[in-house]
């Protein structure tokens, strides 16, 4: 794998349990981020409770975001092999979150829970995924002070991986009586400043998806800094869409800054600030400069 520093799952849930020794520590893990985690998990008996516990469904239990006591009151409880595979598996993705809170298991379930929903600006409601280090990154410079203390008020501790795959931690005042109101409300400004987080990471997992092999040649942080440095530039030249911010981005990660020196440049710029639709031409065009940048 290429992730510039791994985590040891095992050593920081012990480190966490011991500089909180009257506290449980726990594990948030998206399975749907994970692949082999719920089959991974069904192998132990840690104490677990996924966030979606109101359904019963395989298929939905299996991507659900689960909770996992890993230390109660200073003693590790969770099962070392699970946390090697973790430490093997998780350790350059966005799928975990360390939690530090006295609260117990059961009630921490149902109060990230209430977290889960988001009303966004014409009152729309969708799955707010805070379990996402990224989206956790975003949300702690997004909300102000009073929502961000009251929704992350459950737990006196949220540590998670930052974009250089080094643990960040947020120390928050805990609130035995929860503060938080479901569901989350964002105004316009806040729900434009999470898409516009989230825009390098659509683009990151479709390029991913599409060129992987080309995309493994990168560690995940550089991954993340060479997409944000070209997604910017794709916005300058006016690309807007997701789409088409990932074409431009994998054509300079396929074929370098030649393409930009080629003079079908023009009208992949055009089509692309039109947003893809014509992707019969697009495609004939794009296949035709990369065989001139070999």
């Amino acid at each position: 794998m290429n992730n510039i520093s791994s985590i040891d799952f095992c050593n920081t849930i012990q480190s966490a349990a011991v500089d909180s020794s009257d506290q449980n520590v726990y594990l948030l893990l998206d399975q749907a981020g994970l692949p082999g985690a719920y089959q991974e998990l069904q192998k132990h008996s840690t104490p677990r409770l996924t966030l979606f516990d109101d359904t019963t469904e395989k298929s939905a239990v299996a991507v659900a975001p689960v909770l996992i006591l890993a230390a109660e009151r200073g003693v590790l409880i969770a099962k070392k092999r699970l946390l090697h595979w973790l430490s093997e598996y998780a350790s350059d993705t966005s799928s975990t979150v360390f939690l530090v809170s006295p609260l117990p298991i059961e009630v921490m379930r149902m109060r990230l829970s209430l977290r889960l929903e988001v009303e966004l600006s014409e009152e729309a409601s969708a799955i707010f995924r805070y379990y996402d280090p990224r989206i956790l990154t975003a949300l702690t410079s997004i909300l102000d002070k009073v929502e961000r203390e009251a929704f992350l008020g459950l737990a006196s501790a949220w540590i998670y991986p930052d974009r250089s795959g080094q643990l960040k931690t947020t120390e928050t005042t805990f609130n035995l009586d929860d503060a938080f109101v479901s569901p989350l409300k964002l105004h316009e400004n806040q729900e434009f400043a999470f898409l516009e987080a989230s825009e390098v990471d659509q683009v990151l997992d479709l390029l991913r998806t599409v060129i992987p092999r080309k995309m493994r040649e990168f560690s995940v942080t550089e991954q993340f800094f060479r997409v944000k440095d070209l997604v910017s530039k794709a916005k300058f030249e006016g690309v807007e869409s997701i789409l088409g911010c990932s074409i431009f981005c994998s054509l300079f990660l396929r074929g370098s800054s030649k393409v930009s020196d080629s003079p079908l440049w023009i009208d992949i710029m055009t089509e692309l600030k039109n947003g893809a639709r014509d992707m019969a031409r697009l495609d004939d065009l794009i296949e035709e400069l990369l065989l001139g940048c070999v």
